[in-house]
């Protein structure tokens, strides 16, 4: 019995950037086809923002005001099927137990149904409101990052 934990594996070349309105989403190839359970988004560089109540602008690297805990980012494919998170509770944000909008990265595990991806597929990484066509107009910036896969 292999008792061994996969290893991240890096899906993209160069980091994938995105910005936070105009359909500004992030595209790169998959390499290395294969079931993927696990997935990794890990900030390089930049900032997004959008408006906050009240008004001014919070930067991150993942979301809308730093101060909340909801998430921007979405992983899809070439046709903008959501593929992460598998579910949340608005259209253009989620949450994710132990991350906020300015961590570090973020981590997609305990897959439901894991990511059947082939060699040469599109993934796309975008920000929700962006992706969603809503709220968009206010939006500003670019975040880049780097995507991990653990594969079964």
């Amino acid at each position: 019995m292999n008792t061994t934990e996969a290893p991240w594996q890096k899906m993209n070349t160069a980091p994938v950037c995105f910005g936070a309105k105009d359909n500004q989403f992030g595209n790169f190839e998959v390499e290395i086809g294969g079931s993927v359970d696990s997935v990794k988004l890990v900030h390089v560089s930049g900032d997004v923002t959008c408006a906050m109540f009240g008004g001014g602008n919070a930067w991150s690297k993942f979301g809308c005001q730093k101060s909340l805990s909801e998430l921007y980012t979405f992983i899809t494919n070439a046709t903008n099927d959501i593929l992460l998170p598998e579910s949340r509770e608005f259209l253009s944000k989620y949450t994710l137990q132990g991350y906020h909008p300015d961590s570090t990265e973020i981590v997609f595990t305990n897959i439901l149904t894991p990511l059947r991806l082939s060699s040469g597929q599109q993934l796309r990484i975008w920000y929700g409101e962006d992706l969603i066509d809503h709220s968009e107009v206010d939006n500003s910036g670019l975040t880049c990052v780097d995507m991990y896969a653990k594969y079964m």
